[in-house]
């Protein structure tokens, strides 16, 4: 039987998504969330150990007196700089790698080709985990304070174990970390890359994720928890889109072919659009 997907995008009938990090499974990778957030909750010293290490107790000034800990993160003074541009970049490739797709698009391109489809796939990823599940859901809900804003570190609020939901904090909280998550993002950037660079790659992607999420509770601004449950977070999600691609090509090859063509001609009559929306604006006026 003649199939009709092959015919119509040939690389269909032959691709399959490069999982990254093959060894772990989605099972294996939510078991690890489990054990990961019951560890921290049942034992939270291990996350005040772990940002005492890089705390510096100060005498309480007068006006202080009354708080029980007094002192800062030297970190986040001597290297505010570094972190910035850690955080910029994944923040960065994202962008490019978003725009690089929507240049195919407006061209007249498909999200036919492996490459493209891997591309494809890091932006879903960046977007849901990164966007959606991480700093939306996770940062603006779960309500723990960061460790520089709780009394056992000059603040005001008291400690709140990994996973516990509470009030003290309202918008951008400390569990989890969006800047380690979008550190670890770079991983699944990866597989872009010509097969001879990956390994290089993945061990630069791997250090990075590893540094940033060391300056993260080096500048009192997350716990240990807060970073590893940031990664783990991220490598699910991007299982989850990948195993979402592979189910889709391959149970329904030819709905896997038909949505690519419909989300490619539709992304570019948006973009050709918002292409025309000055001139039509400028005639209004």
């Amino acid at each position: 039987m003649t199939d009709i997907a092959a015919v119509r995008h040939p690389d269909l009938a032959t691709w399959r998504p490069t999982r990254h990090l093959p060894v772990l499974s989605g099972r294996t990778l939510a078991w690890i969330a489990i054990v990961t957030l019951a560890t921290f909750s049942l034992f939270p010293a291990l996350d005040i150990a772990a940002s005492k290490l890089f705390f510096v107790e100060r005498p309480c000034k007068q006006a202080q007196a009354l708080l029980l800990v007094c002192g800062d993160f030297p970190a986040r003074a001597h290297l505010a700089h570094l972190r910035q541009v850690l955080q910029a970049l994944p923040f960065i490739a994202a962008i490019s790698l978003g725009l690089c797709i929507a240049v195919k698009l407006m061209i007249g391109g498909r999200l036919e080709s492996p490459l493209a489809r891997k591309a494809s796939t890091a932006v879903w990823t960046y977007a849901i985990g990164v966007g959606l599940v991480v700093n939306v859901v996770l940062k603006g809900y779960s309500g723990r304070p960061r460790p520089i804003n709780t009394d056992l570190f000059g603040g005001d609020f008291p400690f709140v174990a990994a996973g516990e939901i509470t009030s003290y904090c309202t918008a951008n909280c400390s569990f989890v970390s969006g800047e380690m998550a979008s550190a670890t993002w770079l991983l699944c950037v990866v597989p872009l890359l010509p097969a001879a660079w990956r390994k290089t790659g993945f061990g630069l992607a791997t250090g990075f994720a590893a540094l940033t999420g060391v300056l993260r509770i080096a500048f009192g601004a997350h716990y240990l928890s807060d970073v590893l449950l940031a990664a783990i977070v991220t490598l699910a999600v991007h299982h989850l889109v990948t195993a979402t691609a592979v189910k889709l090509h391959s149970g329904r090859p030819h709905l896997a072919a038909d949505t690519l063509s419909t989300i490619s001609g539709q992304t570019r009559r948006w973009l050709r659009q918002a292409k025309e929306w000055p001139r039509r604006k400028a005639s209004w006026t």
